[in-house]
């Protein structure tokens, strides 16, 4: 198997935690009230602590003469709780709206991604970010903040005011703690590399089981189980060796882990001891330094799986990033003017695109459209007359020369704007999960149940059941069923200019007859742009376009251009031999 081209690096911890507070930053006020709560609670703890070694240093000085030596301790620990109670809510406010705001970015940016952006990317990969690196990403985050940050709070005021008991006690035991953290982050490193490794396996062998279960049928039908299970496993093989070596960092971690917890306990006892022996520290600070020190401890105890948590956010962020960061959509400048004149709804004048430098499609070709003609664009496979049905939908802004729609360049529609004034079918009669009602309405969210209803009816799908679900993709009906429903669905939308592109190509004869009804009815004084397969089917267009090489060829109606013995003579007489064989 070749080897796999590698992508970009991990980000590093700073960078995740500057993109993490950068889209949260609505939400930092909550973070910074957290905090402060955070401090004042711990700043309680250390006074917990004091009042324990007072207490035992009075005791011993026989100072204690009733119950109430001990309320000042008591005090403190009431004053201690909703503190902690109320820094624990907000630090989950605060994460569960991070989570939130990151998977309404994501969504954004997948949704406003440039359509060649997303055509690089496999399904199943993008889904995997969404869900489980989101999750991943999310998860490791929010154990930070909600966990390791407030014991970072409270082990920097328990570590200062260890300091402040015995400076030499604080300096012999906890020196070798950063020693031990810096050599725990290095082993640590390797975590984001075999994370990024096992999420690309994931998303990868995630990509191939949507393609499965997306191609069933074709999948069976060429035999394809044996070689697809071959795939799905060879990711899967990857994403376990990357998981067993995530494993193998965090074991390695382990021995580290318990020299930090072990070490400053004994030498807390024993150096303690050592010091209330020669009248160093009284045996009530050696106390209020040892109950102390699990605040201290305790957020090293669990420093491992802090700093392997972040190494594996930064894997997922990685990937998560790399959504974020995808080129958006031109928005347009929103400054168009529609209507300063409808002779011409739709005019490219010298347009030229192409998907790759290498390979052009279209070269300075110019077209333009009177109101309410019907338009052919005919020709070879791959000639660039899908294309240029994209362009005049903004699916790609990239290309020279200009493309006018009801009299504005396109470029000066912001995108809302341009897409109002067309309505598309085509030859793939995708349907959202739901129902036949719901499918339609999506066509104008505010059109009324007696519009949506003549719509139905006008594309003849008035006899199936309305409000059933129909699957997903419309699974459960069949292929001229969904696209009767596409249909009406660009009726209720009702936009000036109607884009077809092969909306009867893969149908059968009976399909063909019943959407070519409901065609009928929706081209009715409409100006359409059609984008035709079956050239038998011409007869009723006012104009047919040929495209050859990238340009218009030829132009004229179905009786002219067979007159003329050219290009779309031949194309038609190859597409009825074609059909007369079979």
């Amino acid at each position: 198997m070749p080897k796999k081209k590698e992508g970009k690096g991990t980000p590093s911890i700073g960078l995740m935690f500057g993109r993490y507070l950068a889209v949260n930053r609505r939400h930092v006020s909550v973070m910074v009230f957290s905090a402060t709560v955070t401090i004042v609670a711990s700043l309680f703890v250390g006074l917990r602590a004091f009042y324990y070694g007072k207490l035992v240093d009075d005791a011993h000085l026989g100072l204690i003469r009733d119950f109430t030596a001990v309320l000042p301790l008591l005090l403190a620990q009431l004053a201690y709780i909703p503190l902690e109670i109320g820094q624990g809510l907000l630090t989950a406010t605060f994460s569960n709206r991070s989570i939130m705001g990151m998977r309404l970015l994501t969504f954004q940016r997948i949704a406003h991604a440039q359509m060649q952006t997303i055509e690089t990317h496999k399904t199943g990969d993008l889904i995997s970010r969404v869900n489980r690196d989101i999750e991943g990403f999310a998860n490791e985050m929010d154990g930070f903040v909600t966990w390791d940050l407030p014991q970072m709070v409270a082990f920097g005021v328990a570590l200062s005011i260890s300091f402040v008991i015995s400076w030499q006690l604080t300096l012999i035991c906890y020196t070798a703690i950063p020693v031990l953290g810096f050599a725990m982050s290095k082993t640590a490193t390797p975590m984001s590399k075999y994370a990024l490794e096992r999420n690309t396996a994931d998303g990868e062998a995630m990509a191939l089981a949507n393609n499965l279960i997306g191609g069933f049928a074709l999948a069976k039908s060429y035999d394809l189980r044996e070689a697809m299970q071959e795939r799905f496993e060879s990711s899967i093989d990857r994403a376990v060796r990357a998981g067993i070596k995530c494993s193998i960092v965090d074991f390695s971690l382990r021995p580290m882990q318990m020299m930090m917890i072990f070490l400053p306990y004994a030498l807390i006892t024993g150096v303690g001891a050592y010091f209330a022996a020669k009248g160093m520290m009284n045996v009530g600070g050696v106390l209020t330094f040892l109950l102390l020190s699990d605040y201290v401890l305790n957020p090293i105890q669990s420093l491992p799986w802090t700093i392997r948590g972040l190494f594996t956010a930064a894997g997922h962020g990685q990937r998560i990033f790399e959504v974020w960061d995808m080129p958006q959509e031109e928005e347009g400048t929103g400054g168009a003017k529609a209507g300063l004149t409808l002779e011409t709804p739709v005019v490219f004048r010298d347009v030229s695109f192409a998907y790759h430098e290498a390979a052009p499609v279209l070269k300075d070709m110019s077209l333009s459209l009177r109101p309410g003609e019907k338009v052919a664009l005919v020709g070879a496979s791959g000639c660039g007359k899908s294309t240029a049905l994209k362009l005049l939908l903004a699916f790609y802004r990239h290309q020279s020369g200009n493309i006018y729609a009801m009299g504005g360049d396109s470029r000066d529609y912001s995108l809302t704007e341009l897409r109002k004034l067309f309505s598309y079918v085509g030859q793939d009669a995708y349907l959202f999960p739901g129902t036949i009602w719901q499918n339609v309405k999506m066509g104008r969210e505010d059109a009324t149940d007696e519009q949506i209803m003549k719509a139905i009816r006008a594309a003849r799908v008035d006899d199936l059941d309305l409000h059933a679900e129909i699957g997903e993709r419309g699974n459960r009906l069949s292929g001229g069923q969904r696209q009767r429903v596409c249909i009406a669905r660009a009726m209720i939308k009702d936009a000036p200019i109607l884009l077809l592109d092969e909306p009867t190509s893969a149908l059968d004869t009976e399909s063909e007859y019943l959407v070519s009804l409901a065609l009928d009815e929706l081209i009715r004084e409409k100006t359409t742009l059609l984008v035709a397969h079956r050239l038998s089917a011409m007869r009723g267009i006012d104009r047919i376009l040929c495209i050859e090489d990238g340009k218009i060829a030829e132009e004229g109606t179905h009786e002219e251009l067979m007159q003329k013995g050219g290009l779309y003579f031949r194309l038609y007489q190859a597409q009825i031999k074609e059909e007369g064989s079979t």
